[in-house]
């Protein structure tokens, strides 16, 4: 069983595609629950299984964390892949409702929460978690080297890259 977040567009649903048409069972998190419907049925049809389920949450947010663990610990018993894939790039600074930077939770505090509060499950099976930085962070320029090491760790593999100096 494999838990995609951001798993409704981009790399994570590229991601959760590959995972689903392998066989996996695949859990798309998004914070748009329509679209995480059109996600599913799009990745069903690709996958040739019924296999692929949305949960909507903003895992920028605890509580949304928390009920995203909950809905999986509900109908999974073990978690085989966690892919950490959100990206947010607001056009300013702006915080959550628990008032920390949206960036900063979406980035940093979302994936370890994430992982941990998911811990029991991943260690029932011989888990892999993965974690990705969107390429489109002011902290990380958008070169083809960091977009190609993006996208494989989402796909589970290991990515080694250098980023030229200027």
């Amino acid at each position: 069983m494999a838990l995609v977040t951001g798993g409704t567009g981009g790399i994570g649903k590229e991601t959760a595609r590959a995972l689903a048409e392998r066989g996996a069972s695949v859990v798309v998190a998004g914070i748009d629950r329509e679209r995480g419907l059109r996600a599913v049925q799009d990745l069903k049809e690709s996958a040739g299984h019924d296999r692929v389920h949305a949960v909507s949450a903003d895992v920028t947010r605890l509580d949304g964390l928390r009920r995203l663990a909950e809905a999986v610990r509900e109908r999974h018993d073990r978690l085989d892949v966690l892919v950490n894939n959100v990206g947010v790039n607001p056009p300013g600074r702006t915080l959550t409702a628990d008032g920390v930077e949206r960036m900063f939770a979406a980035h940093v505090l979302a994936p370890f929460t994430l992982t941990h509060l998911l811990l029991p499950l991943l260690e029932r099976a011989p888990a892999r978690a993965s974690s990705t930085s969107p390429a489109a962070s002011p902290a990380a320029p958008s070169t083809p080297a960091t977009c190609w090491a993006s996208a494989a760790t989402s796909a589970g593999r290991s990515a080694t890259t250098t980023t030229p100096r200027r």
